[in-house]
């Protein structure tokens, strides 16, 4: 096939991921996105296969994380849609080529297998890759996250989100490259083979959402407070909206166990500011009365943290947790000197946050509660250390005003109920603004609250410590990748090298 139409396959696999992803999802569309993209640089050489993979890749991340742009413009759309394009050209070159050379080796059904496996395995590397490089990476847009209202999103109990990636590229290139087969058994055969590995072991996977360690019942409050980066409002504004809304749950319901807001909810410095401080004690004391978890910004040794604070009936803040992987670029600015002279838009961000060291867990009594904030959701490492410390659920607490009404609520919603299955806890995900919802064990939405909507979720959900496969196996998964990709590279540069010393032999 000729490079100009290779060009419009990768543009149209890329457009596609907007109605893939949420808020639309229609998860199906992920097997074309994979298919159209393999046919774009399938027997392609390097470099010609890397052009054609960042066309495909601009249109990919364009479409489906455009609301970056919702307050700053286009330039940071742009920036991280090329950083993250250079990534996605270079793992589809890998793959262009890696085909070229087994079409070279092997034939029939060996050169099916090993095209499939092939390009998954490019493919889960470089979406390794891509969430952890540069400056912690960007870990969103991973073919995974497609898949929360699918069965097959169940594969993340096995394998968490990298095996449900290379699952989905697998099947769909060996599907592909059965039906070429001009017998039509070997095609048949194949191709239901390859449907039978997708769907048979998510469809009977065993999600259990039964309680381990007893239940605890929690009360989430969604302020719909315009937390904003530029809203203007004035101090205590997203406090004020979430006492009100607290309050007004408190009037009628007064059996629950633990109340947690989102990310920012409080907006005033209740730790040094005596009267704001007065106010929070109050409200606990008198009355919640019991545990409240809320977000907000700490300064402490001329740091500011992004910070959770459990907050205890008499004895005040008694435990705290910093978000550990502040987003660069929106909550602080690495190499400011050198992107300064590229964008002056990093001066917006005039105080950075700085990483936090704290552990994640909040212990009460015998029950262990897990938080994380906002875009953590997405970073493998930080689910799994929570488990690793025995958390027995977890709460995600989220700011989502700045992205508005566009789809980035529903994406980041989307993996809390991936994360829930994987890590086999049950997930509170609540936000300023929304959505907001409990997720149990097995995925299944307990409670929901619409976006812009202030109100609170009451749900008894089930305490958990049994690791689920996925956290065995995720990591070594995803380090077998790289081996892979990184032998595969070595074979490719070594290539040329090889060739001229065997034609002097």
């Amino acid at each position: 096939m000729k490079l100009r139409y290779r060009i419009p396959l990768a543009a149209l696999a890329g457009l596609l991921t907007y109605p893939l992803f949420p808020r639309l999802g229609i998860w199906v569309l992920v097997f074309p996105v994979i298919a159209l993209l393999y046919l774009a640089v399938s027997g392609l050489k390097f470099w010609r296969a890397t052009f054609v993979g960042f066309i495909g890749g601009i249109f990919f991340y364009v479409s489906h994380i455009y609301w970056i742009s919702q307050y700053l413009g286009p330039e940071p759309l742009i920036a991280l849609a090329l950083l993250q394009s250079f990534f996605f050209a270079l793992g589809l070159g890998l793959a262009g080529w890696a085909s070229t050379k087994l079409r070279a080796l092997l034939t029939g059904q060996k050169l099916a297998i090993a095209q499939a496996a092939s390009f998954a395995m490019i493919w889960t590397a470089r979406e390794h890759v891509s969430t952890h490089y540069p400056y912690g990476g960007f870990p969103w847009s991973r073919l995974s996250m497609t898949q929360s209202d699918s069965v097959l999103g169940h594969w993340v109990f096995w394998g968490g989100l990298p095996l449900l990636t290379f699952i989905l590229v697998l099947v769909t290139v060996a599907v592909f490259e059965y039906l070429h087969f001009s017998v039509i058994r070997i095609r048949l055969i194949g191709a239901a083979t390859a449907l039978a590995v997708l769907l048979i072991p998510a469809s009977f996977t065993p999600l259990s959402s039964s309680a381990e360690n007893g239940s605890i019942k929690i009360a989430a409050v969604q302020g719909n407070a315009n937390a904003g980066l530029f809203s203007n409002n004035q101090p205590g504004t997203f406090l004020r909206h979430h006492i009100e809304t607290a309050r007004k749950f408190l009037a009628t319901e007064k059996v629950f166990d633990v109340m947690v807001w989102p990310e920012n909810a409080v907006d005033v410095d209740v730790l040094h500011n005596a009267g704001q401080r007065q106010l929070m004690t109050d409200f606990v004391n008198n009355e919640v009365k019991k545990p409240l978890i809320f977000g907000t910004s700490t300064y402490r040794e001329g740091k500011l943290y992004n910070s959770s604070i459990l907050w205890l009936p008499k004895d005040e803040n008694v435990d705290w947790y910093d978000k550990q992987r502040p987003v660069p670029f929106a909550e602080y600015v690495p190499d400011r000197e050198f992107w300064r002279k590229i964008s002056p838009l990093v001066d917006l961000i005039q105080v950075g946050y700085s990483f936090g060291t704290r552990d994640g867990n909040f212990v009460l009594g015998n029950e262990n509660l897990g938080t994380l904030i906002c875009f953590e959701i997405a970073v493998d490492e930080v689910i799994n250390t929570l488990v690793r410390d025995d958390a027995q659920l977890i709460l995600s607490q989220t700011n989502n005003a700045d992205f508005g009404h566009s789809d980035e609520a529903y994406q980041q919603l989307a993996i809390a109920k991936l994360r829930a299955i994987e890590s086999g806890r049950s997930l509170v995900n609540v936000s300023t603004v929304g959505p907001s919802a409990v997720f149990l064990p097995n995925g299944d939405t307990l409670q929901y609250i619409e976006p812009f909507t202030a109100g609170t979720m009451i749900a008894e959900v089930p305490l958990r410590t049994g690791k689920t496969p996925a956290y065995f196996v995720s990591l070594a998964f995803d380090l077998t990748n790289l081996a892979f990709v990184a032998v595969l590279s070595a074979l490719l540069f070594a290539a040329p090298a090889i060739r001229r010393r065997r034609s002097k032999e």
